[in-house]
């Protein structure tokens, strides 16, 4: 209902932001309420929560306002308000966007939005536009993304301020009428990043060949041709830096999929080749068991082996899902995931009671623990919401 622009791009209600400090640290939130629903052809969502004042931040008022009107069966229109006030100044977003399908295929959607705030004069606007053509044989899309250097929205998320991206993409998926191959995709991408001043930062290449079989497993292979410009130097971890300059490498991944419709799902992928001056290979599994209709298994391992001429250094990422659901209207899923590199072990058990449909009561309880020589409680936080629909 509030999902507004591109995610993990350019959101500009990124909700995280939201009970978190600009460096990561626990701001208690005091109070909040959200009412969203469907009147109509009009979607409608509001939202208002209330911070405290910690580690020397102080107190802020976030207010979320959306509207959507549908169109036919599948386009609309919108606009969206946000503010966030506090500690004497503000920060506040205008949006508008549209999103348009024509004869089942052709799709044509986009937004503009500006930000107001006392510090910010020039270069608060962003823009997005995407005009794609989708069939089950052909594909074709393109993006552009305009976003201001000082497009700062204080309840968004936007990954590359000061930047312009094109990117495009084509795809040929035939049926080739195999016994054994129901589907082939062969698709090639570009993207294209320049800064408001049109000097190129990233170029990526990528062909893809993807081959979905009869049974229902995939099979994907993509080479990567990147290029990255790097004007500031940054930390990938401490004592590894990478420093400015223009990096150009290549990339061959592998990934199998098998259906996911399967008791037990499996999902293999490995990656190899350069990594900025060095080089990288990665490999994740994701594995599922669906034990049956009450219980659910999944776990994630993931290891990176990186070779740089500032050092190597190996990563590790394990995580576990757990299911249980006591029937039709309650559940308990936990997930546990450590990671080496930060050594931080985090937990997530939420307890999900159906009212009635649509209707949601939850439990939330988060833990991050810090491992090493002692193991010390980094934060933990408990969480009860009630979503309730009121039927008119």
């Amino acid at each position: 209902m509030f999902q507004f622009g591109v995610p993990r791009q350019n959101d500009l209600v990124f909700t995280r932001r939201i009970g978190l400090s600009p460096n990561g640290r626990i701001i208690p939130i005091r109070a909040g309420a959200r009412l969203s629903g469907r009147q109509g052809p009009y979607s409608i969502g509001a939202m208002n929560i209330q911070t405290g004042e910690e580690h020397g931040f102080a107190a802020d008022n976030f207010t979320v306002l959306r509207v959507r009107r549908d169109i036919e069966s599948r386009s609309s229109i919108g606009a969206l308000f946000t503010n966030r006030e506090g500690g004497g100044g503000f920060n506040r977003v205008f949006g508008a966007d549209a999103g348009f399908l024509f004869k089942q295929a052709w799709a044509l959607e986009g937004f503009l939005a500006k930000v107001d705030a006392p510090d910010i004069e020039e270069g608060a606007h962003s823009a997005y536009l995407r005009f794609a053509y989708d069939t089950d044989r052909w594909g074709a899309d393109y993006r552009y993304m305009d976003a201001g250097e000082n497009f700062q929205p204080g309840i968004g998320f936007v990954r590359r301020p000061g930047s312009r991206q094109n990117a495009g993409e084509l795809r040929y998926s035939p049926r080739p009428g195999l016994e054994w191959v129901r589907k082939f995709d062969f698709s090639a991408s570009l993207q294209y990043v320049t800064d408001q001043g049109n000097i190129l930062e990233t170029r990526t290449r990528e062909l893809t060949v993807g081959t979905t079989f009869e049974s229902g497993d995939a099979l994907t292979l993509a080479v990567v041709n990147q290029l990255e410009q790097i004007e500031e130097p940054f930390a990938l971890r401490t004592g590894v830096a990478i420093q400015p300059g223009v990096y150009r490498f290549n990339t061959f991944s592998a990934r199998l999929d098998t259906f996911r419709r399967r008791h037990v799902r499996l999902n293999l992928a490995y990656d190899t080749g350069g990594f900025w001056n060095g080089e990288r290979d990665r490999i994740s599994a994701d594995t599922s068991y669906r034990i049956n209709r009450y219980f659910d298994l999944s776990g994630r391992y993931e290891v990176n082996w990186v070779d740089l001429p500032a050092g190597k250094f190996t990563t590790q990422l394990v995580s576990t899902r757990f299911q249980v659901a006591f029937g039709n209207d309650m559940a308990l899923l936990t997930l546990f995931q450590y990671n080496t590199d930060s050594r931080l072990f985090s937990s997530n058990i939420r307890f999900n009671w159906i009212v009635r449909p649509g209707s949601d009561f939850f439990i939330v309880y988060n833990e991050t623990d810090e491992w090493g020589g002692v193991f010390n409680i980094r934060n933990r936080s408990l969480a009860v919401k009630l979503n309730y629909l009121f039927a008119f």
